[in-house]
This record gives structure tokens, sequence and C-alpha cells, in this order.
């Protein structure tokens, strides 16, 4: 339905007695009665109502909320980079001055409390309702905050690049100084403050950037190589590492942008053919020469997904069960250099193992960022100014759910990157 929908709004100013049980805060605010959605904006919750999912997105200049049990949306406020917790029940984002807070919010637009300033990174685990927040403020450094309010410490101010183990065991994290950087592995199961382990890596070049980006069950932590720590020449391209976090070796997958969007992996296909898919090429215009490489789960065979030369295939997507891929394929041969996709995009579906099923869509309204409902059928993507939701069996036509979405050239993204544009600071779903 075209939801008649009750909205909540909080302004981050305020401090109320309500509590988070999921991290200890400062200061904390419950989501109190705001105006109604004006009459320009659309919503329609039936997609998420339906598989349960809660959705998270930026539009009208202000963070939203949909609860997809109730229906009800609530307006968080300014905000930017909505993740949602393993469960689904809580969500953290970015607000405050210069987006450097994190705060958590209760779907259901309970509790709600700031749980860290100056933070440079911020992650769920992949098993539960932990967050592991990078602050460089000295009082938190990194810390690991549980489902009950607990926060274990175990990495300095400064510390970042925290990522997850697939089972939410240990965090892989960076320090940095005037030799390069140094990767950490800490242990997240015992209460109580520690330090995390140097990995000594062999071959690692002087003054050398290290950008975790995944933990895989089999192929170790994925990372990111910056010689001479140079942003610039990432942008070109950088090696893309698998990293044996007991040996201490690497080995390179491929040549790669730095977006982690760009990146997709599921755990719950370690026993198929494949689970881990690259976007390949290393020239900085997002969408020249770019080929999806989808590979085993060893990181050792990434056979190149077959389409034409003109073609770019980016934004993979695994389903929840881990059986279908979906990607947006993009045909380039007219596209403005270093623009945003503009139009001549198709969602193209694949089953595990297979080679390319067919077109979901192909019209001329550019289609990115698609993700997965839990039902392991529709996919929710952005297609220009609009959240629509596709059924991948063919069976429901196209849906809005959320118009207009607030664009790529907001103050809360920011213009695109040589054509790429980080659609995960404006949406998310659970």
């Amino acid at each position: 339905m075209i939801a008649s929908v009750v909205v909540f709004a909080r302004d981050h100013g305020q401090s109320e007695s309500a509590a988070p049980s999921v991290a200890p805060a400062p200061s904390t605010s419950s989501l109190s009665p705001s105006d109604t959605i004006p009459p320009s904006f659309k919503l329609d919750t039936d997609p998420l109502q339906a598989t349960g999912a809660n959705l998270a997105f930026v539009a009208n200049g202000a963070l939203h909320i949909v609860d997809g049990k109730t229906g009800h949306v609530f307006n968080v406020g300014s905000g930017s980079e909505p993740r949602w917790s393993r469960t689904g029940d809580w969500l953290a984002y970015r607000t405050g001055p210069e987006l450097q807070e994190v705060w958590l919010q209760e779907a259901n637009g309970g509790s709600a409390g700031l749980v860290a300033d100056h933070v440079q990174n911020f992650a769920w685990s992949p098993t539960d309702d932990r967050l592991a927040v990078a602050s460089d403020d000295p009082g938190t450094g990194l810390k690991v905050i549980d489902a009950v309010g607990n926060a274990s410490r175990i990495g300095p101010a400064g510390a970042t690049g925290a990522v997850w183990e697939f089972d939410g065991q240990h965090l892989a994290y960076t320090t940095a100084d005037l030799l390069g950087d140094h990767l950490f592995i800490a242990d997240t199961t015992t209460p109580g403050d520690r330090s995390g382990r140097e990995l000594g890596l062999a071959g690692l070049q002087p003054a050398t950037g290290i950008q975790p980006v995944l933990w895989t069950r089999t192929a170790g932590i994925i990372a990111w190589l910056h010689p001479q720590h140079s942003v610039s020449l990432g942008h070109d391209g950088a090696a893309l590492v698998a990293i044996d976090p007991d040996a201490g070796t690497m080995r390179t997958i491929a040549t790669t942008l730095t977006y982690p969007d760009w990146l997709a992996y599921q755990p719950a296909v370690s026993s198929s053919a494949a689970d881990v898919v690259v976007v390949s090429g290393g020239n900085r215009d997002a969408f020249k020469d770019k080929r999806t490489l989808v590979c085993d789960n060893a990181l050792v065979e990434c056979p190149t997904f077959p389409v034409d030369s003109d073609l770019a295939v980016v934004d993979p997507a695994w389903s929840p069960d881990g059986q279908h891929l979906v990607m947006v394929i993009a045909d380039t041969s007219s596209r403005t250099v270093w623009q945003p996709l503009a139009a001549a995009t198709s969602l193209t579906l694949a089953s595990t193992g297979d080679a390319r099923i067919g077109p979901l869509l192909a019209n001329t309204s550019a289609t990115a960022h698609p993700m997965w409902l839990p039902d392991n059928r529709h996919v929710l993507a952005v297609q220009g100014d609009q959240l629509v939701a596709f059924d991948t069996n063919g069976e429901d036509p196209p849906t809005t759910v959320v118009a207009p979405l607030t664009g790529p050239d907001s103050d809360a993204l920011g213009p695109s990157y040589y054509g790429h544009t980080d659609w995960t600071a404006l949406v998310a779903v659970s």
C-alpha cells in the first residue's frame, strides 16, 4: 500500500531518560511525533512488510527508518551511512558535526544514544548485535559494544579499518606510523580490555597503507595495499590481496578501485564453487574497463563474468541464501568520462556457479546498488531518484518504495567521484 504512515522525529541535541540497551551513551533520546511526510514524497511499505525487512534511507535532508514489522516511519534527523545490525533490531549511523558521531537507534523508534565521537569507522558483527567502533578519541579507541551495553577496548585511539572475521570471533584493524601501516588481530569473545596482536606481513614494502575490507572463511583477510599511503594512486587502482592471518603471507587477487561496495561476500555459500565477487579494473573512471570476477571460496580461481567488451559489470550483491547474484550491467559506449551512469543499465541475475541467466530489467533509467530483501526473491535498487522493488521471478511489477531519494549531489553523500556513487551512505536494508 501507499503508506498512511506514522512519522516520528528526533533532535540530536535533546537528552531524555530512555537509555539504549545495546550501548552506553553520554546522551540518549527517543523518537517523538513530528510532522507528516510531505505530499510530494512517496512511500510504499508493502514490499518491506511482506518480507519483514527494515529500511533506512536519506530523503528530504533527513535519515528515515521504516520498521518492516509495522510499516511505521521514523525521521531520525540529520544522518548518513546507515548500517543495520545482524538481527535488524538496531541501526548505527553517522551524524553530528562533520558526521563524526555514531549513534544507535532501535528499529521500532525506541531507545537511541550516542556511541562515540571522532569515529574513523564502525562495523556490525556478522553473527550478532555487537558493534565495533574505531575512534580517534583517546578515551574510546577501538571498542566492541555488545547487546547488553558492555564495552571492551581492544585497540588504541587512531586504530582504523576494523573488519570482523566471518564468524565474529576476531577483528582485524590497522594503526599507522612513519614506517607505514601495521595490521593487528584482536579476540572479541573475552570480556574486558585487551590489545590485539600484530601480524607481520612478509614482503610488505615500507610506507605501505593497508585497508582491510573483508575476512572470509577460507581465504583469510582481504585488503587493499596503498603504496606510499597515496590516496591519489589508489584512485588508479590498488592491489587487492588475500592475507593468511596465521602465516602472515599475502597473495594478489586483482587490481581494483577501492570501493567496498564493489566487493560482495556470502559466507552461506562457503561450500559452493563461489562466494566472493570482485569488480576488477584499475582505471579511475569508475565504469571504464570494469569486469566482475566470481571467485571460488579460496580466491584462487576468479573467472570473469562473461559480457561484451563495451559493457561494465558492477554493484554485485548476493541473495541471503547465497544461491543467486544480482549485478548491474552498463553500456559504456556513449557515456561521458568520469560521470555517473545516466542510461542503458540492466539488472542481471545469475545462479551460483552458472553463467548469465538474463536481465531482470533493461531500460533508459540508470539503475544501481541492488539490495536483496530477506525472501531471496525481491531486490531493492536505486533507479534515478527512486528506490524501486523488483521481483526476480518476474511475477510482480516493479514497485516504487521511496521517491525521491536524496540524490548523489546531496550534502549527505557529496558528488560522485570519477563516476562512482557510494549509495551505502544513503540507503540500507536489513
